[in-house]
């Protein structure tokens, strides 16, 4: 869900432009608020093409509009890279990204505790 607001871009020299101002919103708890009939997403779902209902349809949308903004951006980083670079697919969604993205990454969902780990080995401490 977004939020689009019309802007204007002023230079110094005078010159002005209108411009369209978009604000994603932080979750799709904004959804329920604008149509509350519409169900959550099931996260753990398998998108049917074609959806044949709206739990379906919300499902495929979520799912595989997630998975493509992350395909999107990481062919933007990629690009801009400057040679081969291994892509890590991190965090508790990790699986389900993996499951519905079309990426060559490595999944590591638990990153962020495995080198929490290897601090705690190397610490003088010993704790």
């Amino acid at each position: 869900m977004a939020e689009v607001f019309k802007g204007r871009v002023v230079a110094a020299e005078g010159f002005e432009k209108l411009v369209a101002i978009n604000r994603i919103l932080p979750d799709l708890a904004g959804m329920g608020v604008v149509t509350p009939a519409l169900p959550s997403a099931h996260l753990d779902a398998a998108p049917q093409m074609p959806p044949r209902s709206s739990q379906a349809a919300v499902d495929a949308g979520v799912l595989l509009g997630y998975a493509g903004m992350v395909e999107r951006l990481v062919a933007g980083l990629l690009a801009t890279a400057g040679g081969p670079a291994q892509v890590v697919v991190t965090g508790g969604n990790a699986p389900r990204l993996m499951r519905h993205a079309r990426l060559r990454a490595v999944s590591a969902p638990d990153l962020v505790h495995q080198g929490l780990r290897a601090l705690a080995e190397q610490s003088a401490c010993g704790c």
